[in-house]
């Protein structure tokens, strides 16, 4: 999430620095903003009051304090530049009616229905108790319940799988309140700083992490693999080591049966000839 996995890819690939990367984030989620006010007077038959821009809510500035600097083209944003949050909807178990579409817990997928209450892919985000912070990228419409918080909408410079890998580097959990009873609000989602490098990189981030990712669940199964055959191998040789298989069998040499007989004799003569310790007796005047 710093830019060192596509370094490389970035070295080939022209792009324009993170400065002007971010001013065109919020250029366009301005114009956004002003263009759904705009639509909400006209659906309303009125007049734009004067000043009307003035009210547009500005989104938090990203603290970079302690962060480490960036590769050229990459910028530090608040998730509030890029995203809009909203609640899922109570879902008990009991009302789920099985169908086409996943149903998201914070715990990820929990169960089947046959309504959707999301119709696109987004981010879903568990909002409360252990799994407050986990993160999940619904791959189409889905029900979220009310113990997530998922994505409505999302700036247009990030992805959808890049949005799940970066939100997942956050450590979203870290930052929960509540003590014994953990949660996540939208303002801490809000507040949250992320890496966020052009559409084109992140793109290439998210296919080279998913093969180095692959990589590494092969490696974990030959491992796995590996050590079972190692088990099997061990007890493979004790059970040679204990049949005579081991080492070559000399007929010359004596057998154990003779060997055992001999041990027991001897044990049979140590005991005879070990004294009996018999107790003092105190002599008397």
């Amino acid at each position: 999430m710093e830019g060192a996995l596509t370094a490389r890819w970035r070295a080939k690939i022209p792009t324009e620095t993170g400065a002007q990367l971010l001013e065109r984030i919020l250029q366009e989620r301005r114009a956004r903003w002003e263009a759904k006010q705009l639509a909400k007077f006209k659906e309303q038959g009125k007049t734009p009051p004067k000043d009307w821009q003035k009210k547009y809510p500005e989104p938090v500035q990203p603290d970079t304090t302690n962060l480490p600097e960036l590769p050229e083209g990459w910028v530090w944003a608040s998730v509030e530049m890029l995203f809009s949050w909203g609640s899922g909807d109570f879902l008990p178990a009991s009302a789920q009616i099985d169908g086409d579409y996943p149903v998201y817990g914070g715990n990820g997928i929990n169960g089947r229905h046959n309504a959707a209450n999301v119709d696109h892919s987004t981010i879903v985000i568990g909002r409360v108790g252990v799994h407050c912070g986990n993160v999940y990228l619904t791959e189409s419409s889905a029900w979220v319940t009310d113990n997530a918080i998922y994505a409505t909408s999302r700036h247009d410079r990030i992805t959808w799988p890049y949005a799940e890998l970066v939100m997942q580097a956050a450590r979203l959990g870290s930052g929960s309140k509540g003590g014994a009873q953990p949660f996540i609000s939208q303002k801490i989602l809000n507040d949250t700083v992320i890496a966020l490098p052009s559409v084109e990189e992140q793109s290439q981030i998210c296919d080279e992490y998913n093969i180095a990712f692959n990589g590494n669940m092969e490696m974990e199964r030959n491992i796995d693999l590996s050590l079972q055959q190692s088990a099997a191998q061990r007890q493979n040789i004790l059970r040679a080591a204990f049949s005579g298989e081991l080492v070559p069998q000399d007929p010359s040499n004596e057998p154990a049966s003779v060997l055992l007989e001999r041990i027991h004799a001897e044990r049979v003569e140590r005991n005879v000839l070990k004294k009996p310790r018999g107790r003092k007796i105190k002599e008397t005047s």
